[in-house]
C-alpha cells in the first residue's frame, strides 16, 4: 500500500481520468481498459512512466514509485 495520502482536490484529478475507475486517500483502482493496455505498451518496449504520462497522469501526485510498482 502506498505511503502517499490522497487530498480531497487530488483524489478528485485522479478520478477525472478515463483510466481510474475509483480512488480513496490511499488507493487507486484502474479500468481494465488500462491495464491491459499498460500491459501490451510494456511489452513493446514503453516504460511504466511513459505510459502514465501518455495515459493522462499527473505522476507528481499519483507518485513515481506507485508508478513503477505497478
Amino acid at each position: 500500500m502506498s505511503k502517499i495520502i490522497f487530498n480531497e482536490h487530488q483524489r478528485q484529478q485522479i478520478k477525472d481520468n478515463q483510466n481510474v475507475a475509483s480512488v480513496s486517500e490511499r488507493a487507486i483502482q484502474y479500468t481494465a481498459n488500462f491495464k491491459l493496455k499498460a500491459v501490451q505498451e510494456n511489452l513493446h518496449g514503453n516504460g511504466p512512466t511513459q505510459i502514465f504520462r501518455e495515459a493522462g497522469f499527473d505522476l507528481e501526485i499519483i507518485g513515481i514509485k506507485n508508478v513503477h510498482c505497478l
